[in-house]
């Protein structure tokens, strides 16, 4: 069993949406080095980066930090953002 961290779910999210590092490379402008450093455990990003990959990713910066359990795209965010308070609380308990 793999432990949960920062480094497996960036791991886990890349392999789920066939993103190679490369690719994050063009889809952020993250340095290499920086984006190896990441998925090797080396480092953790910092605000800027962290919302630079949850976005080419489809996540959300608190999932890849290990702060929620839940992946929330960010489809699922906007979509319950647009929802009334009565639809979100409805749409919160899926």
């Amino acid at each position: 069993m793999l432990v949960d961290t920062f480094q497996n779910r960036l791991k886990d999210v890349m392999y789920r949406r066939q993103i190679k590092q490369n690719d994050l490379v063009s889809l952020t402008g993250i340095n290499k080095s920086i984006i190896s450093k990441y998925v090797n455990g080396l480092s953790k990003p910092k605000n800027d980066n962290l919302l630079l990959l949850a976005k080419a990713l489809n996540t959300n910066e608190a999932w890849l930090l290990r702060l929620s359990s839940k992946r929330l795209t960010l489809q699922k965010i906007k979509k319950a953002i647009c929802l009334s308070p009565s639809k979100l609380q409805t749409y919160s308990n899926h």
